[in-house]
């Protein structure tokens, strides 16, 4: 007999990004076939279909490797522009699929600690990749699970600490998340 169950997921869609990408280069390694194309430009936008920001040109890329199986692993690094605010975010996909096809992944968003978009830094998104079938563009549509938000609570700033235990002599460098 089986214990009580958590409720099914339920997902919510929350952006579309479509992205102009560049030519894809591909290695053959011993782990498989590795590709990768520079992510050029692109619009997020929101589901009413308003630009809510942009693809910072020279900074994202995607990569992935077709493993000796056919199994595809996608890895899409992007930063985002917003416009509201004109803050920064960094989001970070990987998943598993076939090369060609639409494929699930996971998503990771860490967005600027003044943004309006910081809730999104603590909560579970999914997705859905695509490409156009000349390569050239790329689709992301990008869905948030449903569910009580974490506690809103002001970051965590660390303090410069040392220890005189005769092992661990280094000063610990503080993390400055305004720099």
């Amino acid at each position: 007999m089986f214990g009580p169950t958590a409720p099914t997921p339920t997902f919510e869609h929350l952006f579309s990004i479509n992205v102009d990408m560049g030519d894809k280069h591909v290695v053959k390694a011993s782990t498989g076939m590795r590709t990768s194309k520079p992510l050029l430009s692109g619009d997020v936008k929101d589901v009413s279909g308003e630009v809510v920001g942009h693809i910072v040109p020279n900074t994202s890329s995607s990569h992935g490797i077709v493993d000796a199986y056919g199994t595809y692993h996608p890895s899409v690094s992007m930063t985002i522009q917003w416009e509201e605010d004109k803050t920064f975010a960094y989001l970070d996909l990987s998943g598993v699929g076939t090369l060609g096809r639409p494929t699930t992944v996971y998503i990771h968003m860490e967005a600027d600690t003044s943004s309006s978009y910081f809730w999104l830094n603590r909560r579970f998104m999914i997705g859905k990749v695509s490409h156009s079938p000349d390569g050239t563009l790329g689709y992301f549509d990008i869905f948030v699970l449903q569910e009580s938000p974490v506690s809103e609570k002001p970051p965590v700033h660390l303090e410069t600490t040392t220890t005189t235990e005769a092992a661990h002599d280094t000063p610990l460098i503080p993390v400055d998340a305004t720099a």
